[in-house]
């Protein structure tokens, strides 16, 4: 359980940060960069050393962290063009909705249990998710019409968060021979910076991009929760708790936790009558999975 509460809390301290880039002016794509390199150095000062070894390239996960960087990099592009398309409420129910995918595949692929309360918690988690993110506003609503083939995106912000899960958990439990190995979450990070830097410093030659200060901070204070976000997920993998368990409390508890710390405490916004009947159905959903496991 612990596990998965400071997977949930580096999570949550994670959208707080990015939340916080417009007002500084921080560019995001650089500051994401950054954000991988600081992770990797994360993983450096818990190792001692640096976290990836030579040889690396021969290890079995190898090929699993490589892929899930590519994940990462394409998939924030694909959430930012979502973002500017369709706004930010389907994008985050679609990208939370990943859940649906990663616990069929739980269940199908390690038989995890499948119980009365857990299925109506995960429903009520579906609830909570659709609810919670609906504006309060209906002024910042989203109205753009889009066309029919755009719609890809936010099916592509569905399908490559799931297959992040999906991969994460299989390496956890099929792979590593130490719970969370800091060698692989390093790797996926390294693997994405590599990726990412010759964009920003091209960007930067071609005066495309601007450097500035604010982007390297962002990028540093987002690196240390991004790491542990995955680094606690695949601990509390390890620990004994089923995907099926794992996935869809740690999705609707970082919705939740961010509504009620963010926005009632921090942001003072004012929510509607259905975005608190969904947070309240979040804690209804993870009392009911946690006891359905």
């Amino acid at each position: 359980m612990l596990y998965l509460i400071l997977s949930i809390l580096s999570s949550t301290l994670l959208g707080f940060i990015m939340t916080w880039f417009e007002r500084f002016k921080v560019d995001t794509f650089q500051a994401v960069v950054v954000n991988y390199f600081t992770c990797v150095a994360t993983g450096w000062v818990m190792v001692g050393s640096f976290p990836v070894q030579s040889g690396f390239q021969e290890t079995e996960w190898f090929p699993y962290a490589a892929g899930i960087s590519l994940f990462f990099i394409s998939g924030f592009t694909i959430i930012g063009y979502t973002f500017q398309k369709f706004g930010i409420t389907l994008t985050t129910i679609m990208s939370k909705m990943s859940m649906l995918i990663s616990v069929v595949f739980a269940i199908i692929a390690y038989q995890e249990s499948v119980s009365l309360l857990k299925v109506l918690g995960i429903l009520t988690a579906i609830a909570s998710i659709i609810l919670t993110n609906l504006p309060h506003d209906e002024s910042v609503a989203s109205k753009k019409k889009v066309k029919r083939i755009f719609w890809i995106f936010p099916i592509l912000v569905l399908v490559f968060q799931a297959l992040i899960e999906i991969v994460l958990q299989y390496v956890e439990q099929n792979i590593l021979e130490t719970s969370g190995d800091p060698a692989f979450v390093s790797s996926i990070f390294l693997f994405a910076g590599t990726i990412g830097l010759p964009i920003v410093l091209g960007g930067i030659l071609l005066g495309k991009l601007r450097f500035a200060w604010q982007n390297l901070i962002g990028g540093i204070l987002l690196g240390i929760p991004n790491y542990f976000s995955i680094y606690f997920l695949m601990k509390a993998l390890g620990s004994g708790w089923e995907g099926s368990v794992v996935f869809p409390i740690n999705n609707v508890a970082i919705i939740a936790l961010s509504a009620i710390i963010g926005g009632f405490l921090i942001f003072k916004e004012k929510y509607s009558k259905w975005n608190i009947l969904g947070i309240a159905l979040s804690i209804i959903a993870i009392i009911l999975i946690a006891l359905g496991r």
